[in-house]
């Protein structure tokens, strides 16, 4: 120690000592794959606010959870269901008292802006031979779990068992319907606000599934835990809200 400091003092005395930066303290942040342009513009006000950085790891909620689970690192996570939230305060692996319902959203079915059909119910939609409608994996995003849960309740998720395209994440399911290789795709309104290549074609009733609520929580074996609740406050302030809004979520 002594030697370092009569280091820097020799350099300092040569004109040429060393600026000390404060490094940026870290955030890993798993979050719903619907949540990515939200967050990703929150995240770019945050930082410039205070001394950190904050990195995402999107994907469906379900398959998020497993991850923390197998002890995955994470500081904080964000789903778009409470199922998951609850599966992992169950494991103790959430602080409890940090956990809150953050945001709502609403499932819609989508179609290319070649297609004019226009749908006055559920029953409506029609797939050939050959058609497919693109929903997220049920088993790992809750996207595709609500989508399942509205078909079933019409009684199409029996006629269309083999028209039915499970993807990745809700965002995927967005991409194949956008680039024409399905006819349809039932995604979250958020996920089609200001997207130019598709538009919605009929608003499926809240009724018919269950209701979309997104939940945040603190990860117990997160590192930086002051910061991640700092994140967390921020996310519910009336200013995020508003940016949530603009991306078409809806605010508790």
């Amino acid at each position: 120690m002594k030697k370092l400091l009569i280091g820097l003092i020799v350099l300092c005395l040569l004109g040429v000592c060393p600026v000390v930066v404060q490094a940026k303290e870290s955030l890993l942040v798993f979050a719903a794959a619907s949540l990515s342009d939200a967050l990703k513009e929150l995240a770019g006000e945050f930082q410039q606010e205070n001394q950190a950085k904050i990195f995402f790891n999107f994907a469906g909620s379900s398959a998020l959870r497993l991850q923390i689970e197998k002890g995955g690192p994470c500081d904080i996570f964000l789903a778009a269901d409470t199922a998951s939230t609850e599966k992992l305060l169950t494991k103790h692996l959430l602080v409890p008292e940090s956990a809150v319902n953050l945001l709502k959203n609403q499932l819609v079915i989508v179609a290319g802006l070649g297609h004019e059909e226009k749908f006055d119910s559920l029953y409506d939609l029609r797939l050939a031979a050959g058609e497919y409608i693109a929903i997220a994996n049920p088993q790992t995003a809750p996207a595709g779990m609500y989508a399942m849960q509205a078909l079933k309740n019409a009684g199409l998720d029996t006629k269309y068992k083999k028209n039915i395209v499970p993807t990745l994440d809700v965002r995927a399911a967005l991409a194949l319907v956008g680039s024409g290789n399905v006819k349809y795709a039932i995604v979250y309104f958020s996920d089609v606000h200001n997207i130019n290549n598709v538009r919605v074609v009929y608003p499926i009733p809240r009724p018919l599934h269950e209701p979309i609520i997104y939940t945040a929580a603190i990860v117990k074996t997160g590192e930086n835990s002051v910061m991640a609740q700092n994140f967390l406050a921020f996310l519910q302030t009336a200013r995020s809200k508003k940016v949530f809004q603009k991306y078409g979520f809806q605010s508790f």
